[in-house]
């Protein structure tokens, strides 16, 4: 545990009385507007960018909002604050050793998810209109389904990452989180990532697939969710599941130690355990194997590529659980919270992540679209919303 004077000089991390650790920073930004909060790995001008872990003494606050921000503010929407995270994203959880686990607004005993847990449990408490986030191998998703909102990887490269700090930057996107997904497609809208700020719903028959022999290991909140909308799915072949995980896990170690491996040599001790564990995985991987890895991940991307020809969307869940435990090890949780959401880190696919009708926790749904495809995606998750989701519950 980080002593205070060794935070960042942004402040003290706040949870403006919730007890959830939500934030690093936040800002005295007043005025009409809808609000908005950005992960801590996200520039917003004045604030030191920790990315959730401890900045290099003397860092200075940033100079500039990043791309997204900026698009942002042109909108209208006020920056209330830095959201907590899991230290560099490296982590599916937000178990974050220097300013708190940042707890589930649905039963705070539990985690938010990771790495943008922060953006996606001030959303669901209510507390912001709007947040953006980083997604690698499901830093957006995870969140969003654990907390039950809305939350978007838009295709690699469709929007800029500029002012973002790098944790594989072969993976990493920029994205919004939100409560439904109407204020998602206004957010893309913003981002330019649609034409239009508002959408038709998707009509007329859908195809919908399913990867076959991908979905296992669900807990029974998941599996009961899963369930009700599984037999309307056709099973699709796109190989294993284990085919997508390896080259995935070799291209975020090894591009996560590349972009961290100057604090992993000279202040390892600033690091928290799981993240530093996983740093130094990364140094270890031999240049043939990352090389390799980004073959493979071609050969991937068209399996996803030709299921999706003649398809709607892939569906499935977004994890194999619902929110664990705080005290939970977070790297024991990968298995449970990764799985799903890695391989389209990897192929750079657009990414919907719908809470569906659950008992109990909320239950995600990942819906996948083809390759710049944003506009059919989010037309679909209109409907889906309606039919899968809290809009009809």
């Amino acid at each position: 545990m980080t002593s205070p004077e060794d935070k960042p000089e942004a402040g003290p991390p706040t949870d403006l009385g919730a007890g959830l650790h939500i934030f690093t920073a936040v800002t005295d930004e007043r005025g009409p507007g809808p609000t908005l909060v950005v992960k801590d790995n996200i520039d917003v001008r004045g604030i030191v960018t920790a990315g959730g872990s401890i900045p290099e003494p003397g860092k200075p606050p940033a100079r500039a909002d990043a791309w997204a921000v900026a698009r942002m503010r042109e909108a209208g929407y006020r920056v209330i604050g830095k959201t907590n995270m899991h230290e560099h994203g490296l982590g599916s959880t937000s178990q974050n050793p220097h300013y708190g686990a940042v707890g589930n607004p649905h039963d705070p005993a539990r985690i938010s998810g990771g790495s943008s847990g922060g953006s996606a449990a001030a959303v669901a408490a209510g507390i912001s209109d709007l947040a953006l986030g980083t997604d690698t191998g499901g830093s957006i998703r995870i969140p969003s389904a654990l907390c039950g909102v809305v939350g978007v990887r838009p295709t690699f490269g469709r929007i800029p990452v500029e002012g973002s700090t790098p944790l594989a930057h072969t993976l990493d996107v920029v994205g919004p989180i939100a409560p439904d997904v109407g204020a998602a497609i206004e957010a893309l809208h913003i981002l330019e990532a649609l034409p239009e700020p508002s959408l038709e719903m998707a009509s007329g028959r859908l195809r919908l697939v399913r990867p076959k022999g991908w979905v296992s290991g669900l807990d029974e909140g998941v599996a009961d969710a899963w369930a009700r909308i599984e037999g309307d799915l056709e099973p699709v072949d796109v190989g294993s599941l284990d085919d997508f995980v390896g080259p995935g896990l070799t291209t975020l170690y090894a591009e996560s130690a590349a972009n961290h491996g100057r604090q992993l040599r000279e202040r390892p001790e600033s690091l928290g355990d799981d993240v530093r564990v996983l740093l130094e995985q990364g140094t270890g991987i031999p240049a043939t194997e990352y090389i390799d890895a980004q073959r493979e991940r071609l050969v991937l991307r068209d399996r996803i590529d030709r299921a999706l020809a003649e398809a709607d969307a892939l569906v499935l869940p977004t994890t194999r659980c619902v929110a664990p435990r705080l005290d939970d090890d977070p790297l024991a949780l990968r298995d449970l919270l990764t799985p799903f959401t890695r391989p389209f880190g990897l192929t750079g696919h657009p990414v919907l992540a719908l809470p569906i009708r659950s008992e109990g926790l909320p239950v995600g749904i990942q819906v996948v679209g083809r390759r710049g495809g944003e506009e059919d995606l989010m037309r679909l998750g209109l409907r889906l919303e309606r039919e899968w989701g809290r809009a009809s519950a």
